[in-house]
């Protein structure tokens, strides 16, 4: 599964984005792991444990289209159409940890 964006908010937690909802992969309250790596260097990934804290489809199209325009610097892709459902994942972390130590 691919994530859009994965950031920090600032406030101690970070901002999943992903395309539509998937069963089972962080109802508020578990503690699913997420693993995140860059394309060109898949090996060196940096791993997130923590605590599912909200999940919610309201304001999650607006929000990665402003990612979208400060990081990119213009709209969002939308990679697979339009229609599809944003989903924001906010994760308090437990613990994180990456291959550079």
């Amino acid at each position: 599964m691919n994530a859009s964006a994965l950031i920090h908010d600032g406030q101690g937690r970070y901002l999943l984005h992903l395309r539509d909802q998937r069963e089972g992969i962080g109802l508020p309250g578990c503690s699913p792991c997420w693993a995140v790596a860059p394309a060109a260097q898949p090996a060196s990934y940096v791993r997130i444990r923590g605590r599912v804290v909200r999940v919610t489809t309201e304001g999650a199209a607006e929000h990665i289209e402003a990612l979208a325009q400060k990081y990119l610097g213009g709209s969002y892709p939308w990679f697979g159409g339009r229609d599809q459902v944003r989903v924001l994942y906010v994760i308090q972390p437990e613990r994180i940890s990456s291959t550079r130590g």
